[in-house]
This record gives C-alpha cells, sequence and structure tokens, in this order.
C-alpha cells in the first residue's frame, strides 16, 4: 500500500478513525469522573478535620477565658462608657498620667 492510501484509509469520515477518537473522548471523560471522585473524597477528610480542630479551638478559647475570670484577673478591654470614643478614653488616661508626673516632680 502506499502511503497515500494509509493515510486515507486512518483519517476518512466514519473510518476506523472516527471511532478511536470516540474511545478517545469517553476514556478521557472517565479519567475525569475519576479525577473528581478522588478530589472530592480527600476534601471530605480535609473538611473533618478542620471541623475537628475549629471544635479544639473554641475549647481551648472557652477554657482559657474561664480560667482568667477565676482567677480574678481584669479583662483587658475596658468597657466604654455610653456616647465615649476610645480616643477620648486615651486622652483621659495620658492626661491623668501627666497630673501624677507633675506631682512627683513638684514634691521633689
Amino acid at each position: 500500500m502506499s502511503r497515500a492510501m494509509m493515510r486515507r484509509s486512518d483519517g476518512g469520515n466514519g473510518g476506523p478513525g472516527g471511532s478511536s477518537t470516540l474511545i478517545k473522548g469517553i476514556l478521557l471523560g472517565l479519567g475525569g469522573l475519576t479525577a473528581l471522585g478522588i478530589a472530592l473524597m480527600m476534601m471530605k477528610y480535609v473538611i473533618v478535620i478542620g471541623i475537628l480542630g475549629g471544635a479544639a479551638f473554641l475549647g481551648y478559647r472557652v477554657l482559657t477565658k474561664n480560667k482568667a475570670l477565676a482567677s480574678g484577673e481584669a479583662p483587658a478591654r475596658k468597657r466604654l462608657v455610653a456616647g465615649e470614643s476610645d480616643f477620648d478614653r486615651k486622652m483621659r488616661e495620658l492626661e491623668a498620667i501627666e497630673r501624677r508626673l507633675d506631682r512627683e516632680i513638684s514634691g521633689r
């Protein structure tokens, strides 16, 4: 057979080349579904580990917060008086420190 005849029989419409393309497409689709299934299976484990880690973190936060309150430690944040901004509170604290320093300096 000549090369021209071989090319014609391999790439002709409806010939054996057309069915091999269909088979390749089906195999490619099955491979994609398999890869998707494996990825979803792995995500299941990641989600379960994430939920367990989140529950452990929340438990830790609850236990440490209760321990700090039970030991009588003051909370790190003070509640703001209604209508008072954080800036106003800090300025008032600075003025109190300044008055105390002035008393210490004048007392010497």
